[in-house]
């Protein structure tokens, strides 16, 4: 059979799956919300991920430092604005988008992406990225001002990516008052990225964006296996390989703590 056929007769197996099966993700992907509480604790849990729900200033303040972020990670909390059902990457005449084939994978695909809406998933997932963002940061300046022990320079090397030379680098802009922190709370208020020498900031908006995926749970290259892109392994890991890849991301991470 012809491989492109191959592939759109999945693609719309899997979706079809999807609609009949996830009505509740939203309700499944709060459960994630314990990895953040563990990684950065319930204070700033609280701070930068429930309070930010009904106070203003605590909102304004988040986005404010997710704003600053952005220049180094792009916008956090909408990965769905990447995948949109009415963009069509391939230029198709007027007959083929009337063929019935086209109108269900468009139809499908409106349908999942209604579906992570009505959910709350993107939601969920959205916050969830935003308290990572935010609450790594925290984490790093706050421990840095603070001073590291030898767990933190371990936690810090192995679970962020930042070696103790970059850890110098960065405590030095605290010193020097490039960090900005809030007087009262002591959250991290501006991070000033225009005064960062530009191969640290690239290093450590690197290290943020591969905390948030560890800890919201989003797989990067190379954590699946190149089968499961397959057309046969792509059906038997359908609903699969996310629960694949968070177990072994979570027994990694427990097994170094």
């Amino acid at each position: 059979a012809d491989p492109a056929v191959q592939g759109r007769t999945t693609a719309r197996m899997k979706r079809a799956t999807g609609l009949a099966w996830l009505g509740g993700m939203g309700f499944t992907q709060v459960g994630e919300t314990g990895a953040a509480i563990a990684a950065y604790g319930i204070q700033t849990w609280y701070e930068r991920g429930l309070k930010p729900l009904f106070d203003k200033a605590a909102r304004e303040n988040r986005e404010a430092l997710l704003d600053e972020l952005s220049y180094l990670i792009g916008d956090t909390g909408y990965d769905e604005r990447l995948f949109m059902e009415h963009l069509d990457l391939d230029d198709i005449s007027a007959q083929e988008a009337a063929d019935w084939g086209t109108m269900l994978d468009r139809g499908l695909a409106a349908g999942s992406k209604f579906q992570n809406k009505w959910s709350a998933f993107n939601f969920v997932r959205g916050q969830q990225q935003k308290i990572a963002a935010s609450g790594v940061t925290d984490k790093v300046f706050k421990k840095l001002k603070r001073g590291l022990s030898d767990q933190d320079v371990f936690e810090f090397q192995n679970d962020l990516g930042l070696d103790p030379a970059t850890s110098v680098r960065l405590n030095q802009l605290i010193t020097d008052g490039v960090i900005e922190f809030d007087p009262q709370l002591g959250h991290v208020s501006k991070l000033n990225l225009d005064q960062w020498p530009v191969d640290l900031a690239e290093h450590y908006g690197a290290s943020v964006m591969r905390n948030i995926n560890q800890v919201v749970q989003k797989s990067m290259a190379g954590e699946s296996d190149a089968w499961m892109s397959t057309v046969g392994g792509s059906i038997m890991t359908h609903l699969k390989t996310f629960p694949m890849a968070a177990l072994n991301k979570q027994a990694g991470r427990l097994a170094r703590n």
